[in-house]
């Protein structure tokens, strides 16, 4: 058994042997730097495949990093509260490029997570709905917006909010006709046109007119 007692591998030095593993070899006990012991095989800790107690990945997590495309310092967090290693400038570029080059992988992915918040159902598939070039709603020309929603970029909507996203319920349509929409009926889309009207006509004005 080699002599290992003192010497340092990464994070860890070893204390003393502890047990003999057959096809693991020699098991010692390390000290972490951060005080802790812990019993792993000697050849793991030589090949560099433990370097800490454990420990090391949690104080990575918490160090800011250093965006892997740009070089800059990054702040973003990813979705386990841990620095990440791409910027949140770089990140948005990502997203961006990707909505743009697939709009309706990104619609179906951001359908679905919707679906998950609001408790409705989820089943479409990218072959259940298509990108027309136009606005059914407007006849507006229909296009991704730069870095984010704009009035012509193309949304899906429920066409029955409460039955969810399902095959034969969805549409897509601008995202000022989506936004306007809501979750509202037909019936109060039309009672909200006629307060509409019903409030221009009582300004006198001959530029008051309803777009």
């Amino acid at each position: 058994m080699e002599d290992l007692t003192g010497q340092v591998f990464a994070d860890l030095t070893a204390v003393r042997p502890a047990d003999y593993i057959k096809g693991k070899g020699t098991v010692w006990v390390w000290r972490c730097v951060c005080g802790n012991e812990v019993e792993i095989a000697a050849n793991r800790v030589k090949k560099g495949h433990d370097l800490s107690c454990g420990c090391r990945r949690s104080r990575e997590c918490a160090t800011i990093k250093l965006c892997r495309h740009c070089g800059k310092q990054s702040f973003r967090k990813n979705r386990h509260g841990n620095f990440a290693s791409v910027c949140q400038e770089c990140y948005n570029a990502q997203t961006n490029d990707f909505k743009y080059r697939n709009p309706r992988t990104w619609m179906l992915q951001t359908a679905k997570r919707r679906a998950r918040v609001q408790g409705v159902p989820f089943e479409l598939t990218y072959e259940d709905f298509e990108i027309p070039e136009l606005c059914p709603v407007f006849g507006t020309p229909m296009f991704p917006g730069n870095g984010k929603m704009s009035d012509n970029s193309p949304s899906l909507d429920k066409i029955i909010p409460s039955l969810g996203y399902v095959k034969g319920n969805v549409a897509v349509i601008s995202w000022k006709a989506n936004r306007l929409k809501s979750n509202a009926t037909a019936v109060e889309i039309r009672k909200l046109a006629d307060w509409m009207d019903a409030q221009v006509s009582q300004i006198d004005s001959p530029e008051a007119t309803v777009a």
